[in-house]
């Protein structure tokens, strides 16, 4: 019974070793499934927190980038509503900028209007005034009944003082600066027909600065050219130097002229009265083949305006003081064939002048100086009747000239020439007596005349080579002592004027004169037995050839004469 109660214990013992084994195993199964259980509970919370999690990211970032966005949105936003303010501001401020802008310029308009009506109020004002005084004159002109006119210097003092007061007035007034401008011109315009040279120079030059700023039509350049023009004629009449420098302003001056809306009629007459009277200034400082080129430029263009304008007498005036120039200075340079075709081209215009003035004294006096010119030229050409022809028209017409006015040195000087000429062909013809008749008649017509105006060089050359033609003729008479006392008169007034040129008798001439007149002293003191005086007078013409030599080197006139003199020195 112990070892079955053992047995049974045992028994028991295993049964409840086995069921504490079971026991044990089905808490270690049941530990183990709860601790699957957890670890799967735990993986499946960890899969689940990941994607929690990456959906929390996911989710961050999308709403950090929709708040980025927004707040992009958000400034773009404040952005475009900030500019649409300054815009409208802006567009507010211009409106109203617009609008003061436009009332300014309406006031602006206005006032310019105002200013301008009062302008235009002020040089009707002007003119009215200018037109009252020139209406009077004109008026006045003629009228018995009134008492005569005070003059032209007056009425252009009453002008001047008009246009000073102008200036005077309005000084300070901005908008009237052309009008100054114009006044001043206008001043100097009349200081021109004063004859006041130096006042109008400085008029011009103020109101020439006055103009550099203001638009010049080719009206008013054609005015001041015009007037440039005139000033230097003014101080060539006045022969003073300036006239040579105001003769290169006036060309400066044509030359600026607006071709295309110039009168080119107006502006060729200009440039040819220009070059003749430029072409004096030149002549008379030797320039004689710049002088020859610019009178036939003026000649050229005063044909042309003739041909167009065959009634304008003033053209064909200029052109026959054209020709008579050019044939002056032709003469000057030995060329007598142009020089006597120059001077027939010079006589139709004058005759063609003559016919509509029949009675004008100037014109007259011109042709008589172009047929003795033309005479004294075919003297030289051998051409003796030729020459009797053409003096004598010279004469006659000199004759009535003097009778018209006894004073008149020109004429006086021009027909005691033409008597020296007269006198030498009837001298060749052997008639002695008439031709010192003729010369002593030309001699007393130029003695009052030099003793009246001892400035007059070309009436003391004649009177020289009359006194030394007279001396000639005596001494062929054998008085070579009163012979040498006439010749030697005419070598003291040649000696003076060969210092100098003396406008178109030039120094030049003189000394050619003095070459030859010195040559036959010596051969009048040579046949007078006078050896020792024959000498010098040789000698002293031999110095006068070289002088001349000098001068032109090649010239066989002059080489001639230093030859002749000095072989004649030689053998006195």
């Amino acid at each position: 019974m112990a070892d079955v109660l053992r047995s049974f214990e045992e028994i028991d013992q295993r049964n409840d070793a086995e069921e504490h084994r079971d026991l044990l195993l089905d808490q270690r199964r049941r530990a183990d499934r709860r601790a699957w259980i957890w670890t799967m509970a735990a993986r499946v919370l960890l899969g689940i927190g990941v994607l929690l999690g990456f959906m929390w990211i996911t989710t961050a970032q999308s709403l950090a980038k929709e708040k980025v966005d927004r707040y992009n949105e958000n400034k773009d936003l404040f952005e475009t509503t900030r500019l649409a303010i300054e815009a409208k501001r802006v567009a507010e401020q211009k409106s109203i900028d617009d609008i003061a802008a436009a009332n300014a310029e309406k006031k602006q308009a206005l006032d310019t209007l105002r200013i301008e009506r009062g302008i235009r109020l002020a040089r009707v004002e002007s003119a009215c005034d200018t037109g009252d005084h020139l209406f009077s004159w004109a008026l006045e002109k003629g009228n018995r009944n009134l008492p005569p006119l005070e003059g032209n210097e007056t009425r252009l003092k009453k002008l001047e003082s008009y246009y000073e007061e102008f200036l005077r007035q309005n000084a300070a007034i901005p908008e009237l600066t052309d009008e100054r401008a114009r006044a001043q011109l206008q001043l100097a315009e009349i200081s021109l027909a004063k004859g006041e040279a130096e006042k109008a120079t400085k008029r011009m030059e103020e109101a020439l600065a006055s103009w550099d700023s203001l638009e010049k039509t080719p009206d008013w350049e054609m005015r001041i050219a015009t007037d440039h023009l005139l000033l230097a004629l003014l101080w060539q009449n006045m022969s003073d130097a300036r006239s040579s420098k105001a003769f290169v302003d006036a060309r400066s001056s044509i030359d600026k002229v607006k071709v295309a809306g110039a009168d080119q009629d107006r502006l060729k007459q200009l440039r040819a009265i220009l070059d003749y009277h430029e072409a004096k200034n030149l002549a008379e400082a030797g320039q004689d083949a710049k002088a020859l080129e610019q009178l036939m430029n003026a000649t050229k263009q005063l044909n042309e305006l003739v041909d167009t304008r065959p009634d304008a007498m003033v053209l064909r005036s200029e052109l026959a003081n054209c020709f008579l120039s050019s044939a002056t200075i032709l003469e000057g340079m030995g060329q007598m064939g142009d020089a006597r075709e120059t001077h027939t081209l010079a006589v139709n215009e004058l005759q063609i002048q003559l016919k509509a003035r029949p009675n004008d004294f100037a014109l007259r006096l011109d042709l008589a100086g172009a047929y003795g010119s033309m005479a004294e030229a075919s003297v030289l050409a051998g051409d003796v009747s030729s020459a009797e022809q053409l003096s004598k028209e010279a004469v006659a017409l000199l004759e009535k000239l003097i009778r018209q006015q006894p004073d008149n040195a020109e004429v006086a000087s021009r027909l005691a020439a033409q008597r020296g000429l007269v006198a030498g062909m009837l001298e060749d013809r052997g008639d002695s007596a008439q031709a010192k008749a003729l010369i002593e008649d030309g001699i007393h017509i130029l003695e009052s005349h030099v003793a009246a105006d001892k400035s007059d060089a070309l009436a003391k050359y004649r009177l020289a080579m009359l006194l030394w033609q007279k001396g000639r003729i005596i001494g062929a008479g054998n008085d070579r002592k009163q012979e040498l006392a006439l010749c030697q008169q005419a070598l003291d007034i040649f000696l003076k004027l060969q210092v100098k040129d003396n406008g178109y008798l030039r120094a030049e001439q003189v000394k050619r004169s003095l070459g030859y007149l010195l040559g036959d002293m010596g051969h009048s003191a040579q046949l007078d037995k006078n050896t020792t005086k024959a000498k010098e007078f040789f000698l002293q013409s031999v110095n006068v050839w070289q002088e001349l030599l000098l001068v032109r080197p090649k010239n066989e006139e002059y080489q001639q004469g230093l030859e002749w003199s000095k072989g004649r020195a030689k053998d006195p």
